[in-house]
């Protein structure tokens, strides 16, 4: 992968992929090829994947960040709950939101409508 295709990626990366036309002239390509070029390197696979690895650099980074915020925030949450003064909705929300995250969310109701055939003696009727 040469240096320009990765500053390409990189400066794409930066404008969140929305202008793949600017990323190419800023990465050194010219004006007059930038469109014909940014189409072209978004269909070799090394550029996808490189772009793609930025991603998931991103998403690793900004996981690592909120480790702390969402230790903090379960913190509060066990607060609100174990607060005997707080309002019973904000208690019922905070457990509602741990048993949710634990995996013990509620199941939806769903409704279901149809009909079953009932064969008798022979004769198909549809139990409505």
């Amino acid at each position: 992968m040469t240096e320009q295709r990765k500053r390409f990626c990189e400066f794409l990366f930066e404008q969140e992929g929305r202008n793949q036309y600017m990323a190419a002239i800023r990465a050194g390509y010219s004006e007059k090829s930038a469109y014909q070029q940014a189409s072209n390197l978004m269909n070799i696979p090394e550029v996808l994947e490189y772009y793609e690895a930025l991603k998931a650099q991103l998403y690793e980074d900004l996981r690592s960040a909120f480790i702390f915020d969402a230790s903090q925030a379960r913190k509060v949450m066990r607060d609100i709950l174990d607060d005997g003064e707080a309002e019973d909705r904000d208690r019922l929300s905070a457990a509602k939101d741990f048993l949710d995250r634990a995996g013990f969310k509620a199941t939806d109701k769903v409704q279901v409508d149809g009909a079953i055939p009932i064969v008798i003696s022979g004769e198909e009727k549809l139990n409505d």
